[in-house]
């Protein structure tokens, strides 16, 4: 689901749970408060800097042109939790152009595909390790090349997001609805 509060063009907290964003053109979810930008070819590009916050929790990002998912700016706190950021391609996963110090950022996984996956205003990191050691987040997050995801995105038998998540108790149904388990899974969908 996707959703925001919002008052007079404030956006008070925003919260993406549970969806697969892949293969986008243009941005698949766009988040401006701030009549910032364009709709740029990422998979969420947000922008929201007086806000209170955003929670991007259990999704799965594919394959989107440029960037998964871009933080242009934003206020109060920030949550991105069990999201699956992959491609078939050498691509950058996260992208700031603020500083996230304070953000909760952790039990993602990421597809390493030989370039900056992570980037954070002038620093870009190859490896989840070296974004960990440098942030001082991400430290439960996976770095892999190998996601074992279905063609529908769905986990496969012997996926590492498989159990490898944390519970947020915002978000207790993946994306087709099923419970999640305790630990539940990396991305938007719950292995069965």
């Amino acid at each position: 689901k996707v959703g925001s509060c919002s008052n007079a063009g404030y956006i008070s907290k925003v919260y993406i749970e549970n969806v697969k964003i892949n293969d986008c053109l243009g941005s698949g979810i766009y988040i401006n408060g701030d009549n910032y930008g364009t709709n740029d070819r990422r998979g969420v590009s947000y922008y929201a800097a007086n806000g209170s916050g955003f929670e991007i929790i259990n999704n799965t990002f594919y394959d989107n042109v440029f960037i998964n998912l871009i933080i242009h700016g934003f206020n109060g706190t920030g949550k991105i939790k069990n999201n699956i950021f992959a491609s078939s391609g050498v691509k950058t996963y996260l992208y700031s152009a603020v500083s996230l110090a304070g953000a909760d950022i952790d039990h993602n996984a990421y597809y390493e595909n030989g370039g900056a996956i992570i980037g954070i205003i002038a620093d870009a990191y190859v490896t989840v390790s070296d974004f960990s050691v440098n942030t001082g987040l991400g430290s439960n997050s996976i770095g892999t090349n190998d996601m074992k995801l279905n063609d529908d995105f769905t986990l496969k038998r012997w996926s590492p997001c498989i159990g490898k998540g944390i519970n947020d108790s915002t978000v207790s149904n993946d994306h087709p609805g099923i419970l999640f388990k305790d630990p539940p899974s990396i991305g938007a969908f719950e292995f069965q």
